[in-house]
């Protein structure tokens, strides 16, 4: 059993042996810097064992050569990898024989591993391609340098879409390196583009469009200026009441809010007297007395009211009218037919109380003289049949106009004229023409008077 295994080591040891000469003529031409046969020589030992340590670590050290005119830093970090991972499977024995051949083996490779990861790392930096990071990104993904490199590959991506400058190239970099350290200002980029494309065609459709896909865009609130404007000029061209109505809910705190509801009144106002009833101009003036139109209908559901209650003609109506609008226009028309309507059933009575009531009730008509010249009239009559001074000194008392009234006067005299009459003395006749000195029985009373002394 001994003899077996001394046997498999030896066999190892023999082959070895036979692959490190091979390898160390590679290494010779390499030190001479003949990187062209040194390749062919370590690619030869590779054909035969892909895991040959030393073909694969020359590898690594020709093609990171920039003499080489093949040289490729990608290829040579996958051999220089690759060596790394074989001569950490070495045990003392195999890393003995290697030593042999190079002289801590295992130290170089460690040390060129990081050489070579650096230069690979400066040379996709120089060149930041979506390849290269690409490759880097898929093969490397352990490497020191994977970030960095991401992050190299990303920006020069940016650059790139940045100078396109596109919806669609900002679009595609924000999902494809949602990572990215660019990310954030592409995302700001592209709500300008897309913000500088509405403006070129600035329809509601788009304007709604650009909210719903970039809520939270820097330039979310000038879009939403545009979009009050569009809606506002969208409502006037419609030009209906409904039209307003839903611009004025949706925007309150509009800049064109105050132009809104100005057509919104006219537009009201033109509804209104199209129905041209009471009950609708009194609507809008509990909505809209202090707009510029509340004069107009102010008129109008005043010449309407009035024209109603001159149908009905009564003093009722009348007073309700100067009552319920005392600043109406037609306020002094009211009061002059409702005073002439009160006068002409107070002359249809033809009775003092009826005059009385009007005289009472409406004590600045036109038509006060009258009343009281009528009422007197009426007076005069009753006053006329009676024969007694006292009861039409009563009556002279409680209708002081009756105190200028001729006939009265001359009644009053009459009868005064008759009481001397029957007395027919001296002071009789003295009295009445004290009293009477203007009336026309004073020459007779002088006449009684002088035949007595």
């Amino acid at each position: 059993m001994n003899r077996i295994i001394f046997s498999f080591f030896l066999i190892i040891l023999i082959s070895f042996s036979g692959k490190s000469q091979q390898s160390a003529k590679g290494f010779a031409k390499l030190n001479k810097n003949d990187l062209i046969k040194a390749s062919i020589i370590f690619r030869e030992s590779l054909l035969e064992d892909d895991k040959d340590l030393l073909a694969n670590y020359g590898m690594a050290l020709v093609c990171s050569n920039n003499m080489y005119e093949k040289h490729d830093y990608f290829s040579a970090f996958r051999y220089i990898r690759k060596a790394k991972n074989i001569v950490n499977e070495q045990n003392d024995i195999q890393l003995a024989e290697f030593n042999k051949t190079l002289p801590d083996i295992k130290g170089k490779i460690s040390q060129d591993y990081e050489v070579i990861e650096r230069k690979l790392y400066d040379s996709v930096k120089k060149s930041p391609t979506l390849e290269n990071a690409e490759i880097f990104s898929n093969e490397f993904s352990n490497s020191i340098y994977f970030k960095d490199i991401i992050q190299f590959r990303n920006h020069a991506e940016f650059e790139k879409i940045e100078k396109t400058n596109t919806v669609k190239e900002y679009d595609l970099f924000i999902e494809r390196f949602p990572n990215a350290v660019d990310r954030d200002e592409a995302v700001r980029l592209r709500n300008k583009s897309a913000y500088m494309d509405l403006c070129k065609e600035m329809t509601l459709t788009n304007a709604y469009d650009y909210m719903k896909k970039y809520p939270t865009s820097e330039l979310f609130q000038r879009v939403t200026v545009i979009i009050d404007s569009l809606e506002f000029v969208k409502a006037l061209q419609n030009n209906t009441l409904d039209s307003y109505s839903s611009y004025l809910s949706h925007f309150p705190n509009s800049n064109y809010n105050a132009k809104a509801i100005e057509k919104f009144i006219l537009k009201y106002y033109e509804q209104v007297q199209e129905r041209n009833t009471s009950k609708d101009y009194q609507d809008f003036l509990n909505r809209f007395l202090r707009s510029e139109p509340a004069e107009g209908v102010l008129s109008l559901r005043d010449n309407l009211i009035f024209q109603e209650i001159q149908t009905t003609n009564t003093v009722e109506t009348y007073n309700r009218f100067i009552s319920w609008y005392p600043n109406s226009q037609r306020k002094k028309d009211a009061i002059r037919l409702r005073d002439q309507k009160a006068f002409d059933e107070a002359t249809r009575m033809n009775t003092i109380s009826g005059f009385e009531e009007f005289i009472y009730q409406f004590p600045a008509a036109a038509q006060i003289p009258a009343a009281f010249h009528l009422r007197d009239s009426l007076v005069f009559v009753q006053v006329s049949l009676m024969n007694d001074i006292k009861i039409i000194d009563q009556y002279m008392e409680q209708y002081p106009s009756l105190a200028q009234h001729p006939l009265v006067l001359k009644t009053k005299a009459q009868i005064a004229f008759k009481e001397a009459e029957k007395i027919n003395t001296k002071d009789a006749w003295e009295q009445f023409i004290l009293y009477y000195s203007n009336s026309e029985y004073e020459p007779k009373a002088k006449e009684k008077l002088s035949r007595i002394k």
